[in-house]
């Protein structure tokens, strides 16, 4: 549990400093999260090749997909802003934000399985 608490943290802190960039105003895009949510999506996709294949990393596995990944996508967040936008009347940004977070984060996670794929059949002398 405590690499998992390690990862959380060190996931956090990064989508601390991401969001630190923008300070979110009303009716504006929150790109901040969704890039989180994206960099969270493409290493979750790459280390679901590179790493859960391999049974001796669990204890990697465990820092670095829950914990890093899941302290820096925020789930929660998304919604919480999504919701906002609509309550103040911007519908058309609130719509198009739950879309750009769900494909681009299905987009992200299959480039990262693919990039891992890619790595690990270079690494055996695959393909």
């Amino acid at each position: 549990m405590i690499w998992v608490i390690i990862g959380g943290g060190a996931g956090a802190a990064f989508r601390y400093w991401l969001q630190n960039f923008q300070q979110l105003k009303p009716g504006q895009f929150p790109l901040s999260t969704l890039l989180a949510n994206l960099i969270a999506c493409f290493i979750l996709g790459y280390l679901t090749v590179t790493l859960l294949r391999k049974p001796d990393s669990r204890t990697l596995s465990l820092l670095l997909t829950t914990g890093f990944c899941g302290g820096l996508s925020t789930f929660s967040t998304l919604m919480q802003e999504m919701l906002l936008l609509w309550w103040n009347g911007d519908f058309k940004i609130g719509v198009l934000y739950l879309f750009l977070s769900i494909a681009t984060g299905l987009a992200a996670l299959v480039f990262g399985y693919l990039i891992g794929n890619l790595f690990l059949n270079q690494q055996h002398g695959i393909g």
